[in-house]
């Protein structure tokens, strides 16, 4: 999670809920996010198979 930033105060302004920012890196990948919600559902270890 990052802090409050620009962004999410702006989104929250417009739309009158909370948002927040988080930034997902990996060795491909560089993911910035601005939400409202965020549900995680864990899944079971062989979900690949």
């Amino acid at each position: 999670m990052l802090p409050e930033s620009d962004a999410t105060r702006r989104w929250a302004d417009e739309l009158g809920i909370d948002f927040h920012a988080v930034r997902i890196e990996t060795q491909v990948h560089d993911l910035s996010l601005v939400f409202s919600d965020l549900e995680i559902t864990e899944l079971p270890a062989d979900w690949q198979k």
